[in-house]
């Protein structure tokens, strides 16, 4: 199938462009994006212009920040286009409730992805907690965001060796910290054998931000949280869940896994392979596949956070 990626940012180039061309399944064939383009692949800067000229396209691939991509997603669909979202899928769950029943109105394949629910680790994890209790968690998402949310114009644009900061994660709809933590908590809606919700939440805002840079949350009372994007040194995505039958420690993002202290096999990790693999079956089936859970929480642990405020942060 003809595909095109709207946004041609880190995450695109790092990850969405490389699978797509190693797959079988799918065809690169045009890019949209403002700054950044593909070599040897179609590129234009303006999402009308490129729906009225590529009538072959047949999927969208979407990896530009949630707050601009409802009205996209709303137009491709609108033209008959398959559509594929990046994490998180929207900027609010009501531009998710109005795609999923929009996108089943126009007979068109929605796919909201989180990628680390593809980790290799995910799957075993669920199977062995599927008959335990949780008697309690921890999880620790901290990571250095000058790490992951600089992007270097030279690499995206050929524009020369300029960084560029990534604001818009500190603007309404970048989620701060939870752009990082919501895939921890994609995990933990996943690995889970019992419903999650949020009981307490702590977020912690810089003076000069209107998103939160840490932030601290209570899950079903057992299950405590830590995220962090101040954090120094090689980043942390660890989780250790002790059950009334053992215990079990997911690190690296659901890379490494150890039950009882005996690290399983599971080898490489390919979670975007998986992700375009499934936008394939479910466009072959008919069907979407809408998981609106993660987000859920994010947007819980902003109603029901306490607001603390931290030193200036700037990139």
């Amino acid at each position: 199938m003809n595909i095109a990626l709207v946004g041609v940012g880190k995450i695109a180039k790092a990850q969405h462009v490389p699978n797509i061309v190693a797959s079988d399944a799918w065809d690169l064939v045009a890019t949209v994006a403002l700054e950044g383009t593909v070599n040897g692949i179609d590129s234009y800067t303006n999402f009308d212009t490129f729906l009225q000229s590529r009538k072959d396209v047949e999927v969208v691939s979407f990896c530009l920040p949630a707050i601009a991509r409802f009205d996209y997603a709303v137009k491709a669909l609108r033209s008959g286009l398959h559509v594929m979202l990046e994490k998180p899928p929207a900027a609010t769950i009501a531009e998710m409730n109005y795609l999923r029943d929009f996108a089943d109105e126009c007979g068109r394949t929605l796919f909201t992805t989180w990628h680390s629910q593809m980790a290799p680790g995910v799957r075993p994890a669920k199977k062995w907690l599927s008959d335990k209790v949780i008697k309690e968690a921890s999880v620790r998402w901290f990571e250095d965001i000058r790490q992951f949310h600089v992007s270097n114009l030279d690499e995206e644009s050929g524009s020369g060796g300029t960084k560029r900061n990534q604001d818009w994660i500190f603007e309404p709809g970048g989620i701060g910290v939870f752009d990082t933590g919501i895939n921890a908590i994609s995990i933990l809606t996943e690995i889970m054998p019992n419903g999650l919700r949020v009981t307490d939440a702590s977020l912690v805002y810089p003076e000069n931000r209107n998103q939160p840079i840490a932030a601290e949350l209570v899950l079903n009372s057992t299950i405590n949280a830590s995220f962090n994007f101040r954090h120094e040194g090689p980043p942390v995505w660890d989780m250790h869940i002790t059950t009334d039958q053992g215990e079990i420690f997911l690190e690296r993002s659901a890379t490494i896994l150890t039950i009882d202290g005996k690290k399983i096999d599971l080898g490489p990790s390919q979670e975007y392979a998986h992700l375009y693999k499934r936008m394939a079956e479910l466009i072959q089936a008919g069907e979407s596949e809408v998981n609106l859970d993660p987000l859920v929480l994010v947007a819980d642990a902003f109603m029901l956070g306490t607001r603390e405020v931290s030193n200036a942060f700037n990139f």
